[in-house]
């Protein structure tokens, strides 16, 4: 059955005794090998200890392979899946952190809303305008990326009280994973024999950092690593992303990898491929090999005279075309290249066509929370039990007691010491708020009760729940946002994923649509400020990567439009992306 379905090119990537590197064009079917070749691995494990691992680039796509892999029927007790961050945490932080000092005494993660709330603030104390983008990332030699003095005095200051408060922000969260790497060997043979093979997709994407994670493990010579991805669609060079080729990767993890090329798109028909071909960094031909598609035409359209004031209209009006020609609602995503242009809008979208559901997590009040030990009862409080959500809670159930007995230093009392019973509890806990934040500080409360500790007697337990309530304070301050408050708004959140997609380009990576609708392609948007005036190439290599992906998440129909009227802080009005204008292109009318 795991073989099933699969081409020769694909069968031979899964079944593949050795370390592989797969580059693939969008399409190709990258995902589904990615998620058949976690399940043959698992398949055919011997021995009860070991693990393979899967690590996506985003919670989303660690879902996705999730509920691929079940619908194999394989059993996952074996599988470790999540983001780099996740497993660096998992695995190396808490399992080890009373070997170092900065760790011992217990340590939270600053999530990325309190990060920027405490970066703008010592922003404006360095005098830094409120724009500029602070690089907080560290080299494996343990010093700051940035060359800017000033940026390194900013970062010392901010990384003493992140420090002062016991907190570790993502990328100080990679970095001393690193460091117990590279001080306690015995960690690297520990993990190295725990690991059966590690699967990265999106590798394009990996940063430095994660590369000698990684490769610290690989390098024993016990686990294997499958490296998927496409350089082509490496967006996050500004995050810094780097798409090592096979020579760079087999000198630093002292290895030996094969190569394999998946060829032909199963997604999309012949003209579109055409056309987001013309954003090809690395120039790939690509044939539609899907027979549905074959003489498909679709509707590509460039929209250049739509402005600010017209535009939810014009989107609006767009989903309804798309849904009276019998596309369903599942099939439809709008895309931008920031969450500044994506909260407003799907925010009036909702208001405007109350009658079509929309998938919109992002912009939820816990966007930037997941890591938060209080998001993880949160999401199990706010879904409702069905038998379609079962195996997903019970496995939230699962993570949740382990972090929870971590913190309290002992273990759950029978009464509550498994998946089941745990969510039993859960399912039980339900205070009379409409309030959403009021309902879930009650259900906190109802919860320590029954585990029978005090929030306050934890002091990392009672960092991330001021936390996590002090993030949704600033969401839902923000005037952009107004998301609703009431509880029953909160609980849609977490039904199973529906509707209308809304989305930034980067959230959308590895999925596919019928028709997609991106908006805000304008110079400085796409590519971002940052990309113009430092990038050697003014930013045009980012620009075109963004717009390969966000054209090649479509199946058939493109909406692509660079609206007018916007004005930058000068007043000056954003032209539309200079790639696309570029294009020679016969666009649908």
């Amino acid at each position: 059955m795991i073989l099933t379905g699969l081409t020769d090119e694909q069968i031979e990537a899964v079944t593949c005794p050795d370390n592989l590197l797969i580059t693939a064009c969008p399409g190709s079917g990258k995902t589904r090998v990615l998620t058949h070749k976690v399940a043959y691995e698992l398949s055919k494990l011997e021995n009860p200890k070991q693990y393979v691992v899967a690590l996506t680039f985003t919670h989303r796509a660690t879902d996705e392979i999730k509920e691929r892999i079940d619908r194999i029927n394989i059993d996952t007790r074996q599988l470790w899946a999540g983001t780099i961050h996740s497993f660096c945490l998992d695995w190396i932080i808490r399992p080890y952190s009373g070997f170092l000092d900065v760790l011992k005494n217990g340590f939270g993660i600053a999530d990325t809303e309190f990060v920027d709330t405490l970066l703008d603030e010592y922003k404006e104390k360095f005098n830094f305008p409120p724009f500029h983008k602070i690089n907080t990332r560290i080299t494996t030699s343990g010093e700051y990326e940035t060359n800017n003095q000033e940026e390194k005095n900013l970062l010392k200051e901010y990384h003493r009280d992140l420090t002062n408060r016991k907190l570790i922000d993502f990328d100080l969260l990679l970095y001393l994973a690193f460091l117990l790497l590279k001080k306690y060997p015995a960690i690297q043979n520990n993990l190295a024999s725990i690991f059966r093979i590690i699967c990265v997709d999106e590798y394009q994407d990996t940063q430095e950092l994660q590369y000698a994670i990684l490769h610290k493990i690989i390098s024993i010579g016990k686990t294997r690593i499958v490296y998927v991805g496409d350089p082509n669609q490496a967006i996050y060079g500004t995050l810094g992303g780097i798409a090592k080729n096979k020579n760079t990767i087999e000198k630093e993890a002292n290895i030996k990898i094969n190569e394999i090329i998946l060829h032909g798109n199963w997604r999309s028909h012949q003209r579109l491929i055409d056309y987001y071909q013309n954003f090809q960094v690395q120039n790939t031909d690509i044939k539609a090999i899907n027979v549905i598609y074959e003489n498909e035409q679709g509707i590509i359209k460039y929209l250049r005279d739509v402005s600010k004031e017209n535009l939810i209209d014009v989107i609006a009006d767009l989903i309804t075309s798309e849904l009276d020609t019998g596309i369903d609602h599942n099939e439809i995503c709008i895309i931008a290249p920031q969450w500044q242009l994506i909260t407003p809008l799907g925010r009036k979208l909702k208001a405007k066509l109350p009658d079509i559901p929309f998938d919109a997590f992002g912009l939820s009040p816990f966007r930037k929370s997941r890591h938060n030990f209080w998001y993880k009862i949160a999401r199990l409080l706010l879904t409702e039990p069905s038998p379609n959500y079962f195996l997903t809670r019970i496995r939230w159930a699962n993570e949740l007691i382990s972090e929870l007995e971590e913190h309290i230093q002992t273990e759950l009392h029978e009464e509550y010491g498994s998946a089941k019973k745990l969510l039993k509890l859960i399912n039980s806990i339900n205070p009379n708020k409409n309030n959403g934040a009021e309902y879930l500080e009650s259900s906190f409360e109802q919860f320590s009760a029954f585990m029978n500790f005090r929030i306050e007697d934890y002091q990392i337990l009672k960092q991330q729940y001021d936390l996590f309530f002090k993030s949704i304070e600033i969401r839902l301050a923000d005037k952009n946002y107004e998301y609703p408050e009431d509880v029953a708004s909160w609980r849609k959140l977490f039904k199973p994923r529906t509707g209308v997609v809304i989305e930034t380009c980067h959230g959308v990576k590895g999925e596919e649509f019928e028709s997609v609708i991106a908006f805000g392609l304008l110079q400085g948007k796409l590519p971002y400020w940052d990309s113009i005036f430092n990038a050697d190439d003014k930013g045009i290599a980012d620009a075109n990567k963004l717009l390969y992906v966000i054209a090649s998440r479509a199946k058939r129909n493109l909406y692509l439009i660079s609206e007018t009227g916007r004005k930058t802080r000068s007043q000056n009005e954003y032209l539309p992306t200079e790639q696309l204008e570029s294009i020679d292109f016969e666009y649908n009318e």
